[in-house]
């Protein structure tokens, strides 16, 4: 049996079938009919880095939003929230990029002075 929903609304951990009391399994539909003839269950996806970003850093930019506003932490609001760990992931991001272009500049200039090397064929132990 197929329960379409377009949100998450019914939590497949949780619930289960009301007909047979098996446990749910979400699937992809393939196609614009929705019939469930062919499906697969749907994968897991890798949570992203922003979205990992945002859980960890939420609570403490809303301290700071309040404290900054002189107000209390729920009358900051969320989209001035997510505006604000938006604008600390760029910043984040931008600084990850700068250090692994210099960690690769490294490398070249090392391998740079490495080319001119040759060893010593004349060593006995």
């Amino acid at each position: 049996m197929v329960i379409k929903r377009h949100s998450r609304s019914v939590d497949v951990n949780k619930h289960c079938c009301g007909r047979c009391k098996s446990k749910l399994i979400e699937i992809e539909v393939s196609d614009s009919s929705g019939s469930a003839a062919g499906y697969t269950p749907k994968k897991a996806r890798k949570t992203s880095e922003y979205a990992l970003f945002v859980k960890h850093q939420t609570s403490r930019v809303r301290q700071c939003l309040a404290s900054e506003r002189k107000c209390k932490p729920n009358e900051v609001s969320q989209a001035d929230v997510m505006k604000e760990c938006g604008r600390l992931w760029r910043n984040e991001k931008d600084a990850r990029n700068k250090a692994s272009v210099k960690v690769s500049d490294d490398i070249d200039m090392m391998a740079g002075r490495l080319t001119g090397l040759s060893l010593n064929r004349s060593f006995t132990p």
